[in-house]
C-alpha cells in the first residue's frame, strides 16, 4: 500500500525501485504486476535530470475508485492485523 501512502505526496506517481527494493520479496512484485495487469495501478517510465530512465507507478482511476469501494474490508483487514484505525483516518 506505499503507492497509496505516497500517492497524496506524490501524485505522479512513486519510483518503482522505490517501492521494491532488495528488502521486497518477489511476492510484491508479482502482486504489483498483477495490480498493474488488472488496471489497479498504472506504471510509465520517466526520465531523472541525469536521462536516467525508471519506471513510476501510480495508482490509476479504477484504483482508486477499488480502494473506495473496498473500505469497510481494508478496515476489517487492518484491524485483524492488530491495528485499530481511527474513524476519520484512512488506515491504509
Amino acid at each position: 500500500m506505499e503507492i497509496l501512502e505516497h500517492s497524496a505526496l506524490s501524485p505522479e506517481g512513486v519510483a518503482w525501485n522505490y517501492i521494491f527494493n532488495d528488502n521486497k520479496g518477489q511476492f510484491d512484485k508479482l502482486t504489483a504486476l498483477k495490480l498493474e495487469r488488472r488496471g489497479l495501478i498504472a506504471r510509465k517510465i520517466v526520465a531523472d535530470q541525469n536521462n536516467e530512465e525508471y519506471y513510476l507507478v501510480s495508482l490509476s482511476a479504477d484504483g482508486r475508485d477499488y480502494l473506495l469501494d473496498n473500505e469497510q474490508e481494508l478496515r476489517r483487514n487492518i484491524t485483524s492485523a492488530g491495528t485499530t484505525p481511527d474513524s476519520d483516518e484512512i488506515p491504509f
